[in-house]
């Protein structure tokens, strides 16, 4: 049974923390790398303090008191037992709206 299909999680996996798009690659293969934006439920250095190693911060969004990191896909699951973490977001690219 995928993790996405089970009603109840023994290990704590919160899927509601995480984004609908970025489910299908955390529930894929675990030892894929993958970006992802954390925000915090606490103060972002409380967060940071509180990350497992295996987890590379690669930017901080003090503004959206969020960061982003880069780790395997079973890091990121489980993340989503973290207190701390509010959500996990996928990593989407940004463009500037046409000015008119």
């Amino acid at each position: 049974m995928s993790r996405s299909s089970a009603a109840f999680d023994p290990l704590g996996l919160r899927p509601d923390k995480v984004a609908p798009d970025l489910w299908p690659m955390l529930d894929g293969d675990p030892a894929a790398r993958l970006e992802a934006i954390v925000v915090a439920e606490v103060d972002l250095d409380e967060l940071l303090a509180g990350l497992p190693s295996e987890v590379t911060v690669e930017h901080r969004y003090r503004l959206i008191n969020s960061i982003s990191v880069t780790a395997r896909a079973d890091a990121l699951l489980a993340l989503t037992r973290l207190p701390m973490v509010r959500s996990i977001e996928s990593v989407r690219p940004v463009s500037a709206l046409p000015q008119t």
